[in-house]
């Protein structure tokens, strides 16, 4: 029976501490997060092998006196061979439940079943692993939704900690991927005005859109509310990508205006013949107005954001209007302009 503080050697030219733990024929090793240096050169380095090994032996005791009194009784051994894909599959499959395969966490353990093969122990997983997965998901899809579903494993990984499964998370040893902030179209307010006077040739397609500017609804959602959605001056609905939310929006007059003539309460407000979006009839109208810039149906929806910025609105406001569970998508929908980092700025000038 006895601990021993043991030390492996790194490739960064440190050494991993562990402990060898050893009772009745059972042995297990405890990775712990602290790493020395294996030949230290200044003083710094010496003095930091020394506070590290100080705590490595604060550990080894703490850990003895536990199997001294039974109180260790290797019950974390046992996790070392746990499947950690199942932990991860589990959180996976209620996200699919809720948000279907667009789920990030889903993507995310999708693409850590093609990296392992379907086959991961907690043993298999430390900082090499770790930094192997976050190299491998920037090979198969882009730099923000890399970024996304690292952060999703990270999350599992803290679940294998509060569990016993892991003794520390390795993933505090590996950065995170860096995310792009990327340019969202959007149109001017003068632009907006511009297009409520002029003419389509298909008037529910400039409905739908403008219906948009002043709501935020994606273009899924345009085709699928109908008029018993709304009470009063309020739309009531659950959005196609978060079905499981009830999302609650008050209609301004300039939204209202692109309603037409109330149906029947399952009638559709909006109601689309067509297969397709008809993107090219979308642009067509467009471009007659002399804005030459690739729009879409969501460039709507990135505009009714940045008009409520640059109309001062307030930023967690709009996350709740935009239906967004992340503050981080809201700031990547609704890009502050320079000129309203100026003006807040500015305005402790006024104190």
């Amino acid at each position: 029976m006895g601990i021993t503080v043991r030390h492996r050697k790194l490739s960064n030219g440190k050494q991993k501490i562990y402990l060898d733990i050893v009772q009745a024929k059972k042995r297990k090793t405890e990775t712990t997060k602290w790493q020395r240096y294996e030949k230290p050169r200044t003083q710094d380095e010496k003095e930091h092998n020394r506070k590290v090994d100080q705590l490595a032996e604060m550990l080894r005791a703490d850990r003895e006196k536990e199997l001294f009194y039974g109180e260790y009784d290797f019950k974390k051994a046992s996790s070392a061979k746990a499947d950690f894909i199942e932990l991860f599959r589990e959180e996976a499959d209620e996200r699919f439940r809720k948000r279907g395969a667009k789920s990030n966490t889903y993507c995310s353990f999708k693409h850590f079943c093609k990296f392992t093969n379907n086959k991961c122990s907690v043993k298999d997983i430390d900082a090499a692993f770790v930094k192997s997965f976050r190299d491998y998901l920037l090979t198969v899809v882009g730099q923000n939704c890399a970024s996304t579903y690292f952060k999703r494993f990270k999350r599992q990984l803290e679940r294998a900690v509060k569990k016993g499964m892991l003794s520390y998370n390795p993933a505090e040893e590996v950065k995170n991927i860096q995310e792009v902030l990327p340019y969202r179209e959007r149109l001017t307010i003068e632009e907006v005005k511009m297009l409520a006077e002029h003419p389509c040739k298909c008037n529910l397609i400039k409905s739908m859109f403008m219906f948009s500017c002043f709501t935020g609804l994606r273009v899924g959602d345009l085709k699928a509310i109908k008029w018993k959605h709304i009470q009063g001056d309020t739309l009531v609905f659950r959005p196609q990508k978060t079905k499981y939310k009830l999302h609650t929006l008050q209609l301004i007059g300039n939204a209202k205006r692109w309603l037409g003539e109330e149906g029947k309460p399952e009638d559709n407000i909006f109601p689309w013949p067509y297969e397709s979006n008809r993107y090219e009839a979308l642009r067509e109208w467009i471009y007659s107005a002399a804005i030459t810039r690739r729009i879409t149906w969501h460039t709507a929806r990135h505009t009714f954001a940045s008009m409520l910025l640059n109309t001062g609105g307030n930023i967690v406001a709009i996350q709740k209007l935009l239906c967004h569970s992340r503050m981080e998508t809201t700031m990547r929908y609704a890009k502050v302009y320079d000129i309203t980092v100026m003006e807040t700025v500015g305005a402790l000038d006024s104190i």
